[in-house]
């Protein structure tokens, strides 16, 4: 099957069929007409026969704004192509267009799903814009624990050394994991939906060694370093003038640890630093009072004692 040409602005994961790249190219156009002139299939068909040079006839024209009405009633942003469903759901919710859309095209969509897609796109944009509190850091990261507890158990069917590795990454990641939960105040698995599309324990799987690798990146460096601008200075005396000097080698122990210490330092502050700044409800309570309030009477044993 040949691969038609993708629209610009999706994810990279995503790959449409043609009729889903039709269906895309259509709903733009459709976006930016005035109700008048989308009121009747025919009005809109042959408008948009007359301003696509790609499409050769009106029964073309046609069957692309079809086809288009039929994704448009029965795709949802879970089928990995959330920049299509977005457009989808702006061009439904537009109070001069929706009852014009569904008195004209009941015929041809599923009015249902239509309203009950609207509805959870809706529930979704509330549930993606709330909630930074202690219980919502806490069971999303609990969550997401269990998950990568779930994908390491599929792994273990490999090499013994490429499960020691997995261990210690595992291990490292749970801080960056912490954060970006504390940060965000929202489900990481949630935020990988909305925004990649994708099943979140598979990317755990395939994205473990870049994580791991950026988020240790300083603090490995330091420790090299200080390995290196030390060891090297103590190896070269011990060999070659080992009657000078021999106080250099306290000396090199007292750089290492040192260095070695600022970066532990540096990095478990940081980690800290956030947590902190985004579990304060207080910090939540001064900066944002209507969402406190709304978290109050949601949670209420959130804030108690504030």
């Amino acid at each position: 099957m040949v691969r038609p040409p993708q629209p610009r602005g999706l994810q990279k994961d995503v790959c449409l069929s043609t009729a889903d790249c039709n269906a895309f190219h259509i709903n733009k156009f459709v976006t930016k007409l005035q109700v008048k002139e989308y009121t009747t299939l025919p009005n809109l068909v042959a408008a948009f026969y007359e301003a696509n040079n790609m499409v050769h006839n009106p029964a073309k024209a046609r069957q692309i704004i079809l086809s288009t009405f039929n994704i448009l009633a029965t795709k949802s942003s879970n089928e990995s192509y959330a920049l299509y469903c977005n457009r989808v759901a702006d061009f439904i919710r537009k109070n001069e267009v929706k009852l014009t859309f569904f008195d004209t095209y009941k015929n041809h969509v599923d009015l249902a799903i239509v309203q009950n897609k609207c509805a959870a796109v809706q529930c979704l944009n509330e549930a993606t814009a709330c909630l930074i509190s202690n219980r919502i850091v806490s069971e999303s990261l609990n969550s997401q624990l269990a998950i990568m507890e779930q994908g390491k158990g599929r792994d273990e069917g490999g090499d013994d050394g490429d499960d020691e590795n997995d261990d210690s990454d595992d291990q490292q990641m749970h801080q960056p994991l912490y954060v970006a939960v504390a940060r965000r105040g929202k489900c990481y698995q949630r935020q990988c939906l909305v925004f990649g599309e994708v099943n979140h324990s598979e990317m755990g799987l395939r994205r473990r060694k870049s994580i791991v690798l950026i988020c240790t990146l300083v603090g490995g460096s330091s420790r090299w370093c200080a390995l290196l601008s030390s060891g090297l200075p103590l190896i070269s005396r011990s060999l070659a003038l080992p009657s000078i000097n021999k106080k250099i080698g306290y000396l090199t122990v007292v750089v290492v640890c040192f260095i070695v210490g600022i970066s532990i330092t540096i990095s478990s502050s940081a980690f800290s630093t956030f947590v902190c700044l985004a579990e304060d409800s207080q910090a939540l309570h001064r900066t944002q009072p209507e969402l406190f309030e709304k978290i109050r009477q949601t949670w209420p044993r959130v804030v108690q004692g504030i």
